[in-house]
């Protein structure tokens, strides 16, 4: 069995991005936020949501991100789709890992839920909130039981051939942040790998997908031990092919 690698806090929020290069406008989490976001559009709720105003800290921040943890969860797709987006936009902006350590059962049994019942768009945003909880929340035993219970659920979705392209790129980012960020275990990242190995060297793969699944291989590359001469080897002739191919 492969050994485990040692880790660190080797990432901020502000390295998860979305995968067509838009940036989220900063939100305010006060009351000039429309009620009635759930009527618009993901691009929509992220405009109107960062018009003209800027975050505040304390109790009304806790209380806004406690509201849309469990907006997450309702029943109206337009609401849960908000609830994530303003959550995304929140997360990437604010370091709020002590709040979260109160709320990550509650927040991570959601994100599982949409997940695995969402719909595209849900599904698409909830795989961008994951990475950025496991961020918010840093290395250790709970973070990696978080992880061991969506990994299955966005290596799915990544090989999903029938999902959008950018459904597939951002569950792609997602999945290997996750295990960049979460795990210790040299034998995951090395499964996480082969599966990004054969998304990149396949034909007629999607660009997005294509430029992702070699974005992210290469980032996992770099936590490979350099001991590990096989692997270092195989990784050089494998990207050669994939730049090749």
């Amino acid at each position: 069995m492969p050994p485990k690698r040692k880790k660190g806090s080797r990432i901020s929020a502000e390295k998860v991005t979305n995968t067509n290069g838009d940036s989220d406008e900063v939100l305010s989490v006060g009351s000039s936020v429309p009620d009635s976001l759930c009527d618009f559009t993901e691009d929509e709720i992220e405009s109107k949501a960062g018009e003209g105003v800027e975050f505040d800290d304390g109790d009304e921040l806790e209380m806004k991100l406690t509201e849309q943890i469990e907006n997450i969860s309702d029943k109206n797709a337009k609401t849960r789709e908000s609830g994530l987006v303003l959550l995304r936009s929140i997360l990437s902006k604010k370091v709020l890992s002590e709040f979260l350590q109160t709320r990550k059962e509650t927040f991570a049994d959601a994100l599982e839920k949409c997940l695995k019942k969402g719909r595209s768009g849900d599904r698409t945003i909830s795989a961008s909130v994951a990475a950025l909880l496991c961020i918010q929340l840093g290395s250790g035993p709970e973070v990696e039981r978080v992880f061991s219970d969506i990994r299955p659920l966005l290596v799915a979705m990544v090989q999903d051939t029938t999902l959008k392209s950018q459904t597939r790129a951002i569950c792609t980012n997602a999945l290997g942040l996750l295990t960049f960020i979460s795990t210790d275990d040299l034998g995951v990242v090395f499964e996480v790998m082969d599966l990004l190995e054969k998304i990149f060297t396949a034909k007629q793969t999607q660009i997005d997908v294509l430029i992702e699944a070699i974005s992210t291989w290469c980032l996992l590359l770099s936590i490979v031990p350099t001991n590990k001469d096989r692997m270092k080897k195989r990784a050089r002739s494998t990207f050669v092919f994939a730049l090749l191919s």
